[in-house]
């Protein structure tokens, strides 16, 4: 991978924008093509390193309150089909969601996944896959503020089989590559459409683990166009 291929966050955004507004793709169409990946990304992961089938795979999701959540939820629901023990844990509850967050949130209620409120180390540390869906690629801080720096506390101090970050590793900067004080350390990241430029640098390499870009659904032409934004 090189810089030259990557999207930076204005342009991620812009190619949401170009996609939804200028050729008329849905965004939870969009998404619902991220968690479709990115779940054979992480059961393809089950099956290499801990050597499991998808109905053996345990998996602990915990999902912030933005779009980055809104791909976990939609990701439990993939894991589910495929027969996997689905854990959520939601930092929000799902009727104060919005958009396409709130769509996945809400349908994974209505299967019966069990949605919890906090942090919960005994599950997290008996996972097979636990899956860091907190923050996602608009966080552009130095501190991540309470209560997510809790969270990412717990997800980092849980023995979980493998730690996987979607997106990014919450708490870390994609265009600067710069951590927080409180950053996941991820053994996996599924990133979407495109790399991202920092988490490609030195500084970003204990936080990311393996790097694996996961297609969301869109031409080369449209991430052409995005990057055209000025980063």
């Amino acid at each position: 991978m090189n810089n030259a291929a990557c999207l930076t966050r204005a342009q991620s955004r812009a190619l949401d924008r170009i996609a939804i507004e200028d050729i008329g793709i849905p965004g939870v169409i969009l998404m619902e093509n991220a968690a479709i990946n990115a779940t054979a990304v992480l059961l393809d992961a089950a099956d290499a390193r801990l050597e499991l089938a998808p109905s053996a795979v345990t998996a602990c999701i915990a999902c912030g309150p933005g779009n980055n959540g809104g791909d976990g939820f939609a990701i439990a629901r993939h894991l589910h089909n495929w027969g996997a023990d689905v854990r959520l844990y939601a930092a929000r509850p799902p009727e104060e969601l919005a958009g396409d967050a709130a769509t996945n949130a809400i349908a994974c209620r209505n299967l019966g996944l069990s949605i919890g409120d906090a942090p919960d180390p005994d599950a997290w540390a008996s996972a097979d896959l636990l899956i860091d869906a907190l923050l996602g690629t608009g966080f552009a801080h130095d501190t991540v503020r309470a209560p997510m720096d809790g969270w990412i506390e717990a997800i980092n101090a849980a023995d979980a089989g493998l730690v996987a970050a979607v997106d990014c590793p919450s708490g870390l900067d994609i265009d600067a590559g710069q951590p927080a004080a409180t950053t996941v350390r991820a053994d996996l990241t599924v990133t979407f459409a495109a790399a991202k430029p920092g988490l490609l640098v030195e500084s970003a390499k204990p936080y990311i683990g393996d790097l694996v870009v996961a297609d969301i659904g869109l031409p080369d032409e449209l991430l052409e166009r995005a990057r055209q934004t000025p980063a």
